[in-house]
């Protein structure tokens, strides 16, 4: 499995990539959201379910969730990790009536660049595991 830096390192890579694209056809503003998405990927990544991330508010994450299962499934693995986060402030939110005046739109681009970010972490386990097991079996 790769190190945490080399996984941040290809966010950020994808990110720049996106970037650029971004500018070439014009759409920035779509773009920054979708960036600024994949860079929370950096820090609600799907090994938050390994033992050593184990450390306060994701101690429960880690015991509810076994490494690589459903939190590295893009998509459902990400909706998990954001249930687990945003629960409470949304249940207060609720409670006290508070407006969540943020265009869904905006959500649905954050999501997105969490979604590719997510992606990108789970195609680099996938191919370095693969590229051991091959390893392993000529040595």
């Amino acid at each position: 499995m790769p190190s945490k830096p080399v996984h941040d390192t290809s966010i950020v890579i994808m990110a720049s990539i996106v970037f650029i694209s971004g500018v070439f056809l014009g759409c920035i503003k779509t773009v920054l959201l979708v960036i600024a998405g994949m860079l929370s990927g950096v820090f609600l990544t799907p090994d938050l379910d390994l033992a050593e991330s184990r450390f306060g508010i994701w101690t429960l994450y880690g015991k509810l969730f076994k490494h690589r299962g459903i939190s590295h499934t893009p998509v459902i693995g990400t909706l998990t990790r954001l249930v687990y986060i945003l629960w409470i402030p949304l249940l207060i939110m609720v409670i006290y009536r508070v407006s969540f005046d943020v265009p869904w739109n905006t959500v649905g681009l954050l999501f997105i660049g969490l979604c590719i970010a997510d992606t990108l972490h789970v195609t680099l386990d996938k191919i370095v595991t693969a590229y051991k097991t091959r390893s392993n079996k000529w040595h």
